[in-house]
């Protein structure tokens, strides 16, 4: 059935978290929960460390701090994996993941697909977004770490990378891409999650960029549909936008930003856009 592998830190939240399951999940599971005020490990680490103790074949890596709206929601996920083409589900993720070490939500919202919940600002806001109305499944090629579940077949062939991310960023980028070499990933549009925080974009974060671009550079841009060039184009100069700016918000004009900045300049060279990016670059 389910193994649910939970790495936590506040134990008010886990407890929500294993009460929304033991309502919802509708079939057999365990709970593997790596104390990691305890243990300190990465999430690379701590999610390995749970999967080897797993007993069942699917293996759910979740966040403390997600709740589930969907009764039955273990049955959706049996089911998604009897096509065994498919190596990965989630809640929200990305269709197009250009060559540039930024957040999946770099690009245009038109390339995500979801079936989340989101807390913003206190205010909880429906995200569905869907490849269309007839399918329940939306293929994506990145999916957000918050709600990741694989095989223990597939995690035995794919673990996560604890040597280079040895920290809480950019794991599931890097494990997206190594599956999405063999599998499809997808979001199951019938299994509807809430995420009660945001993701914290720290001096970690920006450590944890470059790590993932080194090591991912010669496997990407990955997408999957038909995209002109123009539009592949649009979504590397938004994704260079954001991470440049996010870098300044924290602090950082490391000669390695110039290698977006060109890539601005080169796209769109009178955009107003890139002017900022140069101008921050050099104040």
């Amino acid at each position: 059935m389910i193994s649910i592998i939970v790495c936590s830190i506040k134990p008010d939240l886990l407890s929500d978290f294993k009460a929304n399951v033991l309502e919802t999940i509708g079939v057999p599971f365990e709970f593997i929960v790596i104390d990691n005020n305890k243990e300190q490990y990465s999430i690379c680490k701590a999610y390995n460390v749970g999967a080897t103790k797993a007993k069942y074949e699917i293996l759910a890596f979740c966040h403390e701090d997600i709740l589930f709206h969907t009764v039955n929601w273990g049955e959706e996920l049996i089911k998604t994996f009897n096509d065994k083409g498919i190596g990965a589900v989630g809640a929200a993720g990305v269709k197009l993941k250009p060559c540039v070490p930024a957040s999946w939500t770099s690009v245009s919202e038109r390339y995500y697909r979801t079936n989340l919940i989101k807390n913003t600002n206190h205010k909880k806001v429906k995200s569905i977004r869907k490849d269309n109305d007839t399918e329940n499944l939306s293929d994506i090629v990145v999916v957000d770490g918050m709600f990741l579940v694989t095989t223990n077949t597939i995690w035995k062939e794919n673990k996560f990378d604890e040597i280079n991310f040895d920290g809480f960023h950019f794991y599931d980028q890097d494990f997206s891409i190594q599956i999405i070499k063999k599998y499809r990933i997808v979001i199951n549009h019938k299994i509807l999650v809430e995420h009660l925080s945001e993701g914290n974009l720290n001096n970690s974060w920006l450590k944890y960029s470059s790590v993932f671009f080194f090591k991912r550079k010669q496997d990407m841009p990955v997408l999957i549909g038909d995209y002109s060039k123009n539009e592949i184009n649009q979504s590397i100069y938004d994704a260079c936008y954001s991470y440049i700016f996010n870098s300044y918000r924290l602090g950082s004009k490391s000669q390695f930003l110039l290698k977006f900045i060109f890539k601005m300049l080169f796209l769109k060279p009178f955009n107003r856009k890139t002017f900022s990016a140069i101008k921050y670059f050099f104040k």
